[in-house]
């Protein structure tokens, strides 16, 4: 999915994502619907397109923190 890319190349974040997504499901779909769909308690956005804005990366990190637990 083109969310674990950087330009060109793979992210650098992506085995710290990978293992965050990882620790709930091993489920590809699973993994990119995740990071895909758009959440509330990020004003609307995704959870990448929150790790892409420094303002909001701290908490789309703690909602990858939260995954599984009910968060």
């Amino acid at each position: 999915p083109a969310w674990q890319l950087q330009g060109n190349q793979l992210r650098d974040d992506l085995p710290r994502l990978l293992a965050a997504i990882g620790r709930f499901s091993d489920d590809a779909v699973a993994a990119d619907r995740i990071m895909r769909l758009k959440r509330d308690e990020l004003s609307g956005r995704s959870l990448i397109a929150a790790l892409d804005d420094p303002k909001r990366s701290a908490a789309a990190w703690n909602r990858l923190g939260a995954l599984g637990l009910g968060g």
